[in-house]
């Protein structure tokens, strides 16, 4: 999956490509987006990023398994991709300098990071829960195994 939530395939798998597992991804970029993200890295704008493989919820970090992590992946690349139509398509985005268009991307990013973090933290949760009902997992350590307030 790639940084906006996409399938990350590798496109040609015959001729030369074949040699290469996955085959070969090509230089052209997929959308405008990526031509623009293109354009921006290439004059300093950081990596966009990736979900994390854990989540802080209440300050507790709570890992992500790996299919956690793809959905995070997934659910914060749509945002991230909303978030980039809205300030790439914006009139005043053209009479922007190109600083303020690359922190006008990362914002969009720790915006997309914040939204989806919050949404799957939800998710994970409510699932957990559900998992922990059916096994009959006590959500709380038994008494003896508290420790007391002083």
């Amino acid at each position: 999956m790639d940084a906006l939530g996409r399938p990350s395939t590798k496109e040609g798998s015959s001729g030369f490509a074949s040699l290469f597992p996955g085959g070969l991804a090509k230089d052209e970029p997929k959308s405008d987006i990526d031509a623009e993200l293109d354009r921006l890295h290439a004059l300093g704008l950081k990596n966009i990023g990736f979900a994390g493989k854990h989540l802080t919820i209440d300050n507790y970090k709570v890992n992500l398994t790996p299919e956690e992590q793809q959905e995070f992946q997934k659910v914060r690349g749509a945002y991230l991709r909303s978030y980039l139509k809205q300030v790439f398509g914006a009139p005043e985005y053209l009479k922007m300098t190109d600083q303020d268009k690359i922190e006008a991307a990362e914002e969009a990013s720790h915006r997309a990071g914040r939204d989806a973090h919050e949404q799957i933290g939800d998710q994970v949760l409510a699932e957990r829960l559900k998992k922990a009902k059916r096994a009959s997992i006590p959500l709380r350590p038994p008494a003896s195994m508290r420790v007391a307030a002083p």
